[in-house]
């Protein structure tokens, strides 16, 4: 067992005898602590009907925007290649 302490950040290792794959129980405090969100995740089938369909329609105008951009750069990379 290693003789219980403070240990500071600059401390040496080497000099507390632990062993390799000994096991170590550590306590102390986070520098911050982490606060639970106010608001959890809202699903999209919790949303109202009327909600639900401007939700949707974003997500395909997102999704068909990411779908031109990478069919613009891939004819850019064909034209490149074949020209």
């Amino acid at each position: 067992m290693v003789k219980g302490g403070l240990l500071k950040d600059d401390a040496d290792w080497s000099k507390l005898g632990v062993k390799e794959g000994q096991k170590l129980m550590m306590m102390g405090t986070a520098d911050e602590i982490v606060k639970a969100p106010e608001k959890g995740p809202v699903f999209m089938e919790d949303l109202p009907e009327e909600e639900q369909v401007v939700a949707f329609q974003h997500i395909k105008r997102e999704k068909y925007k990411e779908t031109e951009g990478v069919a613009d750069n891939f004819s850019r990379i064909l034209q490149q290649d074949f020209v």
